[in-house]
């Protein structure tokens, strides 16, 4: 048997970010820790790059960017340039006087003007201007939004992939044992010790520990298929890399008042549609403004010859025009009207994403509270269940205990091995998004500046997992101490 592990159980190297919280929150990256942050970073920006959703709301900031040069183009001074030149065959005549002979006349003129135009009081422009920047700015913070949430998927996925590999090793060892149990089981009810009803019992446990290693190894592929569709086919994490390189960076225990105001504060998604909401208000004013007058300053200078009388004629002129609404039909109220419900409909859209955040921010603290719970219950289970295999082997070496008791208390290490990889999970979920939440996702380290787990988690040392006489025995190696118990090897 090939070796499986030998990093140990590399979930509970988590537990050092997890129960560790002090005021030394987001430290430098050191180590381990600094290589495989830049991997992630590497990542990101290869989904940056290639992930749809995030290109398209790019792509809808730099739109709202040149609206904004459209809206102040409005506002300045507009200089253009027109000539003309032509040749006329006119017939004339004077009807008034029938003895007037008709006159021929052909000639050619030509004509140059330049003219330059500037609104001296437009305010429906200058609103227009300030709703475009208000626009630029929503799309500039979903583009923040849109990446927090990417670096959060890049990070689960990660995570997803280095738990479900050390799901995929326990599904492993725990199938092995279950078959162990069950061949001891078929042995015993051949010798009359044992029953049917027993057997069937460690069948239907051996078929269910054959699921689980099949919906571990389905859960590993869909993590890495995951991993390559955000950053490419050639996103692949080392098989040297563990959850022991990559300690989530801790987020200080906090009340529930704090985690509400950062995401009132910081959150991009609903400072996105506060700027929306800005946007509606002053499509309201400027439906308002259609009803103000508008000056604009006008300025020209022409010149032209006409061969037909031998003259240049030369022609400045400079004036202003003033622009009011008398009666636009009903169009200016329902203008407003219109303005007024869309900006209702802005502001309950506003309060509705402000109500959602707050109950994901709060409902993601307390999840992330209970997975710390679970992992440090499933820490101390792990270690009184491998402490208990210790047990059984000493047993076992002693005469006093079967190779099927062996193998139980085995398998109940690994289950709760197994299990202890969903909390790990279930604690990065609500990590992630908790950080997403706050903004606190791109702007803050990832990763801790150690591996080193807390001071207060237990230790003990490597077990071996006995066998028979002539069987290969199975040991617990690699360091186990401080809450890192080692992984399952072949011992020869």
């Amino acid at each position: 048997m090939t070796q499986i592990i030998v990093r140990g159980i590399i979930l509970l190297a988590l537990l050092g970010s997890v129960t560790s919280y002090s005021s030394q929150v987001f430290a430098e990256e050191i180590g381990p820790a600094k290589e495989v942050l830049q991997m992630i970073q590497q990542h990101f920006q290869r989904a940056i790059q290639r992930e749809g959703d995030h290109r398209a709301i790019e792509a809808a900031a730099e739109s709202a960017r040149h609206a904004v040069t459209i809206a102040d183009a409005g506002l300045g001074v507009k200089v253009s340039a027109t000539a003309s030149a032509f040749y006329t065959d006119r017939t004339e005549a004077q009807p008034s006087n029938p003895l007037s002979l008709e006159a021929n006349r052909q000639f050619t003129s030509s004509q140059a003007t330049i003219s330059a135009r500037k609104p001296l009081y437009r305010l429906k422009d200058q609103l227009t201007a300030d709703q475009a920047r208000s626009r630029y700015q929503s799309a500039q913070a979903l583009v923040e939004a849109s990446a927090q949430r990417l670096f959060g998927r890049v990070v689960m996925a990660w995570v997803e992939i280095l738990v479900s590999r050390d799901r995929v090793l326990s599904a492993t060892e725990s199938e092995r044992r279950a078959e162990l149990i069950r061949e001891e089981t078929e042995r015993r009810l051949q010798a009359g010790e044992s029953s049917v009803d027993q057997l069937g019992l460690e069948i239907s446990r051996h078929m269910a520990r054959q699921a689980d290693l099949y919906d571990a190894s389905v859960r590993l592929k869909i993590a890495e298929r995951a991993l390559m569709d955000l950053a490419g086919s050639d996103a692949v994490i080392p098989e040297t890399i563990s959850l022991q390189d990559t300690p989530l960076t801790p987020i200080p225990d906090q009340p529930e008042a704090v985690v509400i105001a950062r995401i009132e504060q910081n959150n991009p998604e609903l400072l996105s549609l506060r700027h929306l909401e800005e946007a509606a208000r002053l499509e309201r004013e400027k439906a308002l403004a259609e009803k103000r007058p508008s000056v604009e300053g006008y300025i020209s200078v022409s010149k032209g010859e006409n061969d037909s009388a031998s003259y240049i004629r030369d022609e400045q002129r400079i004036g202003v025009q003033v622009v009011m609404p008398l009666y636009t039909s009903g169009l200016i109220d329902a203008s407003v009207a219109q303005a007024e419900a869309e900006l209702q409909k802005a502001q309950a859209t506003t309060w509705a994403a402000l109500s959602r955040l707050q109950t994901s921010g709060v409902s993601s603290l307390a999840q992330l509270r209970l997975a710390q719970s679970r992992l440090v219950s499933s820490r101390f289970h792990l270690q009184a269940t491998a402490l208990h295999v210790k047990s059984i082997e000493r047993g076992y070496l002693a005469g006093t205990s079967s190779r099927g008791e062996l193998a139980r208390a085995e398998l109940e290490y690994l289950q709760a091995r197994y299990r202890h990889g969903e909390f790990v999970v279930q604690y990065a979920q609500a990590w992630a998004t908790l950080r997403v939440v706050t903004a606190m996702m791109i702007s803050t380290p990832v990763l801790s500046s150690s591996a080193t787990p807390s001071a207060e988690q237990p230790s003990f040392q490597p077990i071996s997992l006995g066998s028979s006489a002539g069987t290969e025995s199975l040991v617990l190696c690699g360091s186990v101490s401080a809450a890192y118990p080692g992984g399952l090897r072949k011992c020869r």
